[in-house]
């Protein structure tokens, strides 16, 4: 019976396959992103993952913290940003992270698992271990 309900599910995809542009994303759909800034063409993300510890060795257990970067302008524009990392949003900055890019009119850029943190400005290794992390963006 179970190996017939595998079949028949295996050939009704087959024969109705996902059209995947029922099934994609409207294109202005960031998930798992958080909107940290949108001021001035300047729209930024943040995101918190792992990625492999092939990749970077061993991370301890450490999240990264990856940035999209929108330059909403038509023009060509260098930004120049830090971003502090706060516990629980009060008391002392724990972290700070920079960052200077310049981007063609209308582009965006991110951070992903390929990339090496801090040289590609858009991930950085956390390296404290937060309970309730907060950020805070400044215009430089």
């Amino acid at each position: 019976m179970k190996l017939l309900l595998i079949l028949f599910i295996n050939l009704n995809h087959f024969f109705n396959p996902i059209n995947p542009q029922e099934s994609a994303l409207p294109s202005n759909e960031f998930v798992g992103w958080e909107l940290l800034h949108n001021q001035n063409g300047l729209t930024v993300y943040y995101q918190l993952t792992e990625c492999s510890p092939y990749q970077y060795g061993s991370m301890n257990g450490r999240k990264l913290l990856f940035l999209r970067i929108i330059n909403g302008n038509a023009a060509p524009t260098n930004y120049n940003f830090k971003i502090d990392a706060f516990e629980n949003g009060n008391g002392s900055v724990i972290e700070t992270f920079l960052c200077n890019k310049n981007l063609n009119g209308s582009s965006t850029v991110e951070g992903n698992c390929s990339m090496e943190p801090r040289s590609s400005q858009l991930v950085h290794f956390l390296e404290h271990k937060y309970t309730n992390l907060k950020l805070k963006l400044t215009i430089l």
